[in-house]
């Protein structure tokens, strides 16, 4: 096919030779290449995914302190820790204490400690049934 001239339309070369890549194909692969590739690193240096395995390696190795804690103090013998899963990675705690005076004692024991990661906490507090109300006579 020709134009008006009867010069060629067609933008294949007709010499055989390999056509180079437009000015607008050029444009785009400077702007497209540079955007996947950072957001490839995004993702991967700061996912969910890899913040929640660095959280739970550093909950791991939290984990004999936090022991020692429970087991310097008797009220917290009903009291076990554990890697916690959840919140992006956390030192658990779960068990039952007998007051809430111990509860929170544990909680300022384990604060005083400054853990560089979460604390889930999942204890309950135990209370004796008071019995029947006495009567005032």
């Amino acid at each position: 096919m020709a134009d008006l001239n009867g010069s060629p339309t067609s933008t294949l070369p007709l010499d055989g030779q390999k056509r180079p890549f437009s000015i607008e194909f050029k444009l785009l692969m400077a702007v497209l290449v540079p955007a996947v590739l950072i957001i490839g690193l995004y993702k991967l240096l700061f996912s969910d995914v890899d913040l929640q395995g660095i959280n739970m390696r550093i909950a791991e190795e939290k984990l004999p302190q936090v022991q020692a804690i429970l087991d310097a103090d008797k009220r917290f013998k009903d009291v076990t820790v554990f890697v916690y899963t959840g919140q992006n990675g956390a030192v658990g705690l779960q068990g039952m204490v007998a007051r809430e005076e111990d509860l929170f004692r544990l909680m300022k024991a384990i604060a005083a400690e400054r853990l560089s990661v979460a604390i889930y906490w999942r204890i309950q507090v135990f209370k004796e049934n008071p019995g029947p109300a006495k009567e005032n006579v």
